[in-house]
């Protein structure tokens, strides 16, 4: 017979995981929401998403110097997605205010595309997370890292490749390329995840 600590713990799990489902849904519910939150420092995780569910997994690769702020898919295909520097954050619930704002035309620091980053999938499911949501996912209680990356890996299917905090893909096996674009301070504003 389950105690009560079980009850709150999938009382609490079950609650997180209604509410994850719903966000991604909102997220890929129209172009215009498709965003997403890289929080201070400012440093993205990217890998197998699956194969790093673990607590103390490494992620393939870590990519610093990102803008803060929300971002926006600007494009999304069957070769790539591409994902820029929109506004200062924080996202917030409602997502009405973002809806009227454009991507800002950034002064880049030459205009060149260069690789920030790479990982490599085999369990199908792949991307890039912010560093501190995936560390305030480990960090709630009743829930983990596990169930957080299994909830956005199955979510994302139904919905799109918005989450909370990143971007995930579905996609053949094998090696994805990380391209950015830096702001004449050095940020990376602009980011392009060409798929296998």
């Amino acid at each position: 017979m389950a105690d009560a600590s079980d009850n709150e713990e999938f009382r609490v799990s079950g609650e997180w995981i209604d509410n994850t489902n719903a966000r991604i849904e909102l997220l890929n519910s129209t172009p215009e929401n498709r965003l997403f939150e890289v929080k201070e420092p400012g440093v993205l995780v990217g890998g197998d998403i699956l194969l790093c569910k673990e607590d103390g997994d490494d992620f393939d690769c870590t990519m610093e110097n990102i803008k803060p702020g929300v971002w926006k898919v600007v494009s999304l295909s069957e070769e790539e997605i591409v994902v820029a520097w929109l506004t200062e954050g924080p996202l917030t619930e409602d997502l009405s205010s973002f809806s009227e704002l454009s991507v800002p035309e950034p002064e880049l620091r030459d205009g060149a595309w260069v690789q920030i980053g790479g990982f490599s999938v085999d369990s199908g499911t792949g991307g890039i997370l912010d560093h501190e949501s995936v560390l305030e996912w480990e960090g709630t209680q009743h829930v983990g890292r596990e169930v957080a990356f299994e909830c956005i890996a199955d979510f994302f299917l139904e919905s799109g490749p918005v989450v909370p905090g990143g971007i995930v893909v579905r996609g053949n096996d094998g090696g994805y390329g990380i391209h950015g674009r830096q702001d004449v301070d050095g940020l990376v504003v602009e980011i392009k995840i060409k798929l296998a």
